[in-house]
């Protein structure tokens, strides 16, 4: 999708138009790669929560001028930024007829695969949540131009094909076939360089735990958060149900474990070369910050970060280094990637439609993709339901 979206913005350069290029997240924005590129809510001074009125006179006029937005990864955009990037439009034109045009009339390119995993959602869970983009609406105002080259797959014509066929229907049983033969039996010895692909958190944290005893024997850290209650009241027992009860609603990990020049990624949205989904290597912990460095090469500190959850009648504060090891991800967590080393897929616990086509097509060529299965199991079409947007 990024060739696609390099080419339209060549093509409207050249013919004089403005164009604003942005992600819908600080992960898409980065993945673009060009110096201009930035996050939407960036571009048009949108801030989270509530829309608010634009007080930069530069910004509206910025806005006003251009003629043209690329907006990359739509469908991890929610409706509500959709609608926020209209009306920051509609407010910079200030007057004239395109004061009622959607986006005051300007192009509008959403660049994206509609059958990757929507936006994760923390008010609704399913297909029917009203805040996915394709929900928006203006949404039907747009045209669907379908892709005619798949770029990540393209030295491998038939894994691409294959992947086509899955983005909208279970695969056929040749499809089941040629998958079959990729599937290997625990124990596997997964190299280092390996990404393991996932369902659920639970099994992310046991891979992470395997591959760093396997690869680290001797040198695992691990680093306990600390937790502040709001109630002096509270026993040690009930504090210990508290903090048990976090470890589905908190983002932060309860324990962080990693090694020296172990690969991890950054949770929060820190600065510009440290958002949530970047990419680390760990290096090591320097009191009470952590070292890490950059795929750049460069070398940052990391400081704990608090979050806050309400229970009962009081208050628990979280304060945690907002990283992650990263041998093995979720399937959220890699959607947007391209990996050129093996990736090993554990199929088993995928529940949300799309989940198996997203993570068998992180992988440039079918060569490079393992699925992880016991002995007693097999792989099913319905581990790759597909997902269908209804808009």
């Amino acid at each position: 999708m990024f060739q696609s979206l390099m080419a339209n913005r060549r093509v409207l350069t050249v013919q004089g138009r403005r164009v604003i290029v942005a992600g819908s997240t600080a992960k898409a924005a980065d993945m673009l790669d060009i110096p201009s590129a930035a996050t939407l809510h960036y571009m048009l001074g949108l801030s989270g929560g509530r829309y608010r009125p634009c007080i930069s006179n530069a910004l509206n006029v910025f806005i006003d001028l251009a003629d043209v937005i690329i907006v990359d990864e739509y469908s991890m955009a929610a409706a509500e930024l959709l609608e926020a990037a209209h009306c920051r439009c509609v407010e910079a034109a200030q007057h004239g007829e395109r004061q009622f045009s959607i986006f005051a009339g300007k192009k509008v390119i959403l660049c994206g695969d509609p059958h990757q995993l929507p936006a994760v959602c923390r008010r609704c869970k399913g297909d029917d949540c009203p805040h996915q983009p394709y929900r928006w609406q203006h949404f039907a105002a747009f045209r669907s131009v379908p892709l005619v080259t798949n770029v990540r797959q393209a030295g491998d014509e038939e894994f691409a094909e294959l992947l086509f066929r899955m983005r909208t229907s279970l695969p056929t049983a040749a499809d089941l076939q040629v998958l079959a033969a990729r599937v290997v039996r625990p124990p596997t010895a997964m190299p280092e360089e390996a990404i393991i692909v996932a369902g659920l958190n639970s099994e992310v944290r046991l891979y992470n735990r395997q591959q760093l005893q396997a690869h680290h024997p001797d040198g695992v850290t691990e680093v306990a958060a600390a937790h502040t209650f709001g109630s002096s009241t509270l026993t040690a027992a009930q504090q210990a149900d508290v903090i048990a009860s976090l470890e589905h609603r908190c983002t932060l990990p309860s324990h962080l474990n990693f090694a020296a020049n172990s690969p991890a990624i950054c949770i929060r949205n820190l600065r510009n070369t440290l958002y949530n989904g970047a990419r680390l290597t760990v290096l090591q912990l320097a009191g009470d910050r952590l070292r890490v460095r950059l795929p750049s090469g460069a070398e940052t500190t990391i400081s704990r970060v608090n979050e806050s959850q309400l229970f009962g009648h009081g208050m628990v504060t979280r304060s945690q280094f907002p990283v992650l090891c990263s041998y093995a991800r979720t399937v959220h967590r890699v959607q947007g990637e391209t990996f050129q080393v093996p990736v090993y897929i554990d199929p088993t616990s995928f529940q949300q439609p799309g989940q198996g086509y997203v993570a068998l097509s992180r992988a440039k060529t079918l060569s490079k993709v393992f699925f992880v299965l016991a002995e007693s199991q097999q792989l099913e079409a319905a581990m790759f339901t597909p997902h269908v947007p209804q808009h």
